[in-house]
């Protein structure tokens, strides 16, 4: 199969956006985890946003709601019958 790789790395805009300090055990080379979560997910979801169809997500994310329902009234009905 046909694949490519995409950088989802810090670049140098990302660096001086987020002020990451530099590895001191590595001059020019960033220290990714000083980042927080939330800049960590800007830029992982920046760069493979473009790829995913969030028209499919969102169908997805009804999906699980109505199965979610479903269960719970399931659940709510057999806790309900149920006598010991």
């Amino acid at each position: 199969m046909d694949f490519e790789f995409i950088r989802c790395g810090l670049n140098l805009d990302q660096v001086n956006l987020y002020n990451v300090p530099e590895n001191p055990e590595k001059p020019g080379d960033y220290q990714w985890e000083a980042l927080s979560d939330q800049a960590a997910r800007e830029i992982i979801t920046g760069s493979i946003g473009q790829y995913l169809r969030q028209d499919a997500i969102m169908e997805i994310e009804l999906q699980e709601r109505k199965a979610e329902s479903w269960l719970k009234t399931q659940l709510e009905n057999l806790a309900t019958e149920w006598k010991p």
